[in-house]
């Protein structure tokens, strides 16, 4: 192989290697959970601060446990959600092989997804987040929902508030309030 061979693979290797973070928007802090690099949420004006009257623990977390079909095999996943009274919140998910304890729900920096929450009248709720899925440059969506008892019902799709279908597995995902004693941390986003 001549050296105008060479210099041209490694160029084309340099460059292979450097699109893909020139196309991320996200960066990984030293906990390892994605951040963006530019924060581009939109319900952090203002910063939502949660009042006595709100239905939300932020000395819980809300946890839903899901059933998955793949490979021939049932498996059970739980997501959990735990919120902070300065608008912020956290999602993450535990398989059912690792155990849902303390030091996963204070693990805040690492977590799957993160974003912001606000809530009106006292019960509709609001999330917006941000997640990195494999081989993607990471993104920004809303959720939607209503808090009602110890249960939070987050909606796949969007709907007027006054008019949320009857919940089920097929519209919405079911979390419910779990007291957990010993909660720490501040998120860093």
């Amino acid at each position: 192989m001549g050296w105008k061979k060479v210099v041209v693979f490694y160029i084309f290797i340099f460059f292979l290697l450097g699109c893909n973070s020139l196309f991320k928007n996200y960066y990984v802090n030293k906990e390892g959970g994605n951040r963006p690099k530019k924060n581009k949420f939109t319900l952090t004006n203002p910063s939502y601060n949660l009042i006595k009257e709100d239905l939300i623990d932020t000395t819980s977390v809300y946890i839903n446990k899901s059933k998955i079909y793949y490979g021939g095999k049932e498996h059970i996943d739980f997501h959990y959600l735990r919120f902070f009274k300065n608008g912020r919140y956290m999602e993450d998910l535990v398989s059912k092989k690792e155990e849902l304890n303390l030091s996963s729900f204070n693990n805040i920096n690492s977590s799957l997804m993160i974003g912001y929450f606000n809530i009106q009248t006292n019960k509709y709720l609001q999330l917006e987040y941000f997640r990195v899925k494999y081989g993607e440059g990471g993104f920004y969506d809303k959720r939607q929902g209503y808090i009602k008892n110890d249960s939070i019902f987050l909606y796949y799709d969007e709907y007027d508030k006054k008019d949320f279908p009857t919940p089920n597995e097929k519209n919405c995902r079911i979390y419910i309030r779990k007291k957990v004693k010993g909660l720490t941390g501040k998120p860093d986003w």
